[in-house]
């Protein structure tokens, strides 16, 4: 077993804290801003701040398990090429056909589409959600970085932080309740949503021992909530900033 070193906490403290007091942070600037402030370029600049510190800390964490001479296999990002990977891999294509057929036509009802609209119009979490062409662009690209990095940031380090003291399965539990917690900014509907997901990535990591899988899945997650988005906007009258 490794031996954890003060560093080690520190970074699982930061990854821990910095992401939801983020969200919390921006949201209060967000719906508070005063009359006349351009609120479209107030979004392009949280989400590029956004993608900015996630980076910055998965890079971080990077860097620093190189100085550690540790193994990348159990950060999760070196190959595992296994019956199991193959096995789910396949599962995963085969349900992909399905589902942009299930989306489409979920897209194509009224009711979703108002359903994503008040969504986008709530004086809460709503606020952060892109609501004009020009600002889909970087979100999207926020969704796919944020994929990566909070994959390697929770189900890669803090993971296996979590797995020195308690065992895999409750350390997975653990992992996705703190990045259920790290969207409280969306509020509780919010919160329970991304923990819920977090066990899935989480199973899905355990059972592949890569990486690959759950940061796949999390950035089509991410970016089939986009498109919906942009479908909304396209298609009913502009919200107003």
């Amino acid at each position: 077993m490794p031996v954890l070193t003060r560093l080690d906490h520190t970074l699982a403290a930061l990854i821990v804290a910095i992401l939801p007091l983020w969200g919390a942070c921006v949201l209060a600037i967000v719906v508070h801003k005063k009359k006349g402030e351009a609120s479209g370029n107030l979004r392009l600049r949280v989400y590029l701040g956004t993608m900015a510190i996630a980076v910055a800390l998965a890079g971080s964490t990077l860097l620093f398990w190189a100085s550690q001479h540790r193994s990348w296999g159990d950060l999760g990002i070196a190959w595992k090429s296994s019956v199991v990977f193959w096995l789910v891999f396949g599962v995963l294509v085969a349900g992909m056909w399905p589902l942009v057929r299930w989306r489409a036509l979920e897209l194509a009802k009224a009711e979703t589409i108002e359903r994503v609209y008040k969504a986008l119009a709530s004086p809460g979490a709503g606020r952060l959600l892109p609501r004009r062409g020009r600002e889909f662009p970087a979100f999207y690209a926020l969704g796919i970085s944020s994929a990566i990095c909070e994959e390697l940031l929770y189900r890669g380090y803090l993971l296996w932080y979590a797995r020195q003291a308690i065992p895999l399965w409750a350390a997975g539990i653990a992992v996705s309740v703190v990045f259920g917690l790290g969207h409280i900014y969306q509020g509780r509907q919010g919160v329970v949503g991304a923990a819920a997901l977090g066990i899935v990535f989480a199973g899905l990591y355990a059972a592949t021992g890569c990486l690959l899988l759950p940061v796949l899945l999390h950035a089509l997650v991410n970016l089939h909530q986009a498109q919906a988005m942009q479908a909304t906007v396209r298609r009913l009258p502009p919200l107003p900033d």
